[in-house]
């Protein structure tokens, strides 16, 4: 996935410096919930505890794609693409609306694709 485009002129960029392996919100734990991750929220840490995505290690090893297919079979009418870019985002310190165009299609292609688990022989 190529990397992020940089700021537009005149626009701060969102991407945090990288200070920790684990970039959280202020106040978040680095060890707890996925909600101290940028881009994740109380609500969709729920959601992903629902599907059994207690943490960021579970996040990481489970990869955005899967976990975002987990939420939109859980929760269909709530989920949308915006969750797929939060979850990358999330995994690689960068705000959502900060991939370009191009990659945010490609995420949805990654995840309208059948899993490997599913696909026929």
């Amino acid at each position: 996935m190529p990397s992020p485009r940089p700021p537009r002129p005149g626009r701060p960029s969102r991407k945090r410096p990288s200070t920790s392996p684990t970039p959280v919100k202020a106040g978040a734990s680095a060890r707890g919930s996925t909600a101290g991750l940028l881009n994740l929220g109380e609500r969709t840490s729920e959601r992903l505890r629902a599907v059994g995505i207690p943490d960021e290690a579970t996040l990481r090893a489970v990869g955005a794609t899967d976990a975002y297919r987990r939420l939109k079979a859980a929760f269909p009418e709530q989920v949308s693409a915006v969750a797929l870019y939060a979850l990358h985002g999330a995994l690689t310190n960068t705000h959502w609306n900060d991939f370009p165009p191009e990659v945010k299609a490609q995420m949805r292609a990654r995840a309208e694709e059948a899993p490997p688990s599913s696909r026929r022989r």
